[in-house]
């Protein structure tokens, strides 16, 4: 009867054993597809940025052609004192954007340089990950365009 009760006993944990790593089994499968998912995800992120980031530079290469274009040509004379006016509240208004622009650069910059990756940067600054990689394509770019 001893024998019978051992036998059983040890049955009972040999099921238990092999339901338990059935189970860790399982979670390693679910883990793995998450993570899959996870890299696609952040993979199709990856290239949205991309594509957002280059956009962004052609708008700027448009934008630069374009006041090329327009200060080639001179104005009507009746309109060069609006023109004027308006350049002056432009002007005000790009020392502005241009001012906290640099404030931003500068905070993302410092961290850089404290080695933190971009999504510790964008996690820290409340801002997403595309818009500091684009911070930091900016300034690599202008930094380019000084040498």
């Amino acid at each position: 009867m001893e024998q019978l009760t051992l036998i059983f006993s040890l049955l009972a944990l040999l099921i238990s054993v092999a339901a338990y790593f059935r189970v860790q089994k399982g979670f390693k499968v679910h883990e793995q597809k998450v993570a899959a998912s996870l890299e696609t995800v952040l993979d199709e992120l990856e290239a949205e940025n991309r594509q957002f980031i280059q956009a962004l530079q052609n708008l700027h290469q448009e934008t630069l052609r374009q006041q090329e274009e327009t200060q080639d040509a001179p104005p009507p004379s009746h309109l060069s004192q609006y023109q004027e006016t308006a350049g002056q509240q432009k002007t005000i208004t790009e020392q502005g954007t241009a001012s906290t622009f640099q404030h931003l650069l500068k905070e993302v910059l410092a961290m850089k340089q404290q080695g933190k990756s971009d999504a510790e940067i964008a996690r820290q600054m409340n801002r997403g990950v595309g818009e500091i990689q684009f911070i930091l394509q900016s300034a690599a770019y202008q930094q380019r365009r000084r040498t």
